[in-house]
């Protein structure tokens, strides 16, 4: 068994209990980049990449592809996953997992609160037991971003959680969400700037106060830097999570070598095999109509400032 598993009462008092299951979160707002740096970690040796793990139940529903390039339901790895920790795909408590939403985030202030989210979103404890044994990695990669998801993992004695706070300009951000709204990407055309704007405020003050309120490690690594000093940035995500020594000969400079990873969700970069020139993308400040900046600028400007933009 990995890391994760349930020890019954006639285990000898002599036997040591297994380490608690390390989980790099990456936590924070959309189109911020935590596809790219789940996948540099993902690249880490004794790291394992399984990225959007809370669109779990939408991918399958949706035939989404898994980052090996195979359709999730044929996916060999998440097949043995959830057999492993919930008996297979069909098991899976829909509506619950659905829960596992940051506007939840009310239900971590209710006193008495840990033991009933324990319980009822029991079956997260129980899949990540499942990638603990199919991966036998030291550290899982889980970029779902819900900060209220991240907090409810951390509830778990043995699941070790440091919260990897991502954050990225905000008119990087929308600049990549106008794109995609162009295209007519069905997750993005509904969008506002305004509301776009508003909410990576409030996402991104959540996730600190969440992490605050949990008691768990916190990182906060901006998007540029990753970009512009990426061994810097991973040797510091490393050092949090006491793996300071880990291994990352597959980065020189600013290319990385990357093999295949298995994800859920998440944008075209999970899919990249080989080397690549790290870039930092910049394309909002020709791309972002000067309307749309115009009210991204007026709403995040003093709060921009928080996270040196």
């Amino acid at each position: 068994m990995g890391a994760i598993s349930v020890m019954g009462d006639d285990v000898p008092k002599a036997t040591k209990a297994p380490s608690p299951t390390k989980v790099a979160f990456i936590a924070g707002t959309g189109k911020s980049g935590s596809t790219l740096l789940g996948k540099l970690l993902g690249q880490v040796d004794g790291f394992v990449d399984v990225g959007e793990l809370i669109n779990l139940d939408r991918q399958f529903s949706l035939g989404g592809k898994c980052g090996c390039g195979e359709a999730i339901v044929e996916c060999g790895f998440w097949g043995e996953v959830l057999e492993k920790g919930i008996g297979g795909i069909n098991h899976l408590d829909r509506k619950r997992w659905q829960r596992l939403k940051t506007r939840y985030m009310p239900l971590l202030i209710i006193p008495g609160s840990k033991g009933l989210l324990r319980r009822y979103f029991f079956q997260l404890h129980q899949i990540y037991g499942g990638l603990a044994d199919v991966s036998r990695a030291r550290v899982i990669v889980d970029s779902s971003k819900s900060a209220f998801y991240g907090a409810v993992l951390g509830l778990f004695p043995d699941v070790e959680v440091s919260m990897v706070h991502l954050v990225r300009d905000v008119r990087g951000s929308e600049g990549s969400m106008h794109r995609l709204k162009a295209e007519g990407a069905n997750k993005w055309v509904k969008r506002n700037t305004w509301w776009n704007s508003i909410r990576w405020m409030i996402v991104n003050l959540l996730t600190e106060w969440t992490a605050r309120l949990s008691g768990i490690r916190y990182i906060r690594v901006r998007y540029e830097d990753l970009v512009r000093e990426p061994r810097e940035a991973l040797h510091a995500i490393a050092a949090v999570l006491n793996e300071a020594d880990a291994e990352m000969s597959f980065l020189v400079g600013r290319t990385a070598e990357l093999r295949e990873t298995h994800t859920l969700s998440g944008s075209g970069v999970r899919f990249k095999v080989g080397s690549i020139e790290l870039k930092l993308d910049e394309r909002w400040k020709e791309s972002l109509p000067g309307a749309n900046r115009a009210v991204v600028d007026g709403l995040t400007r003093w709060f921009r400032r928080r996270y040196g933009y």
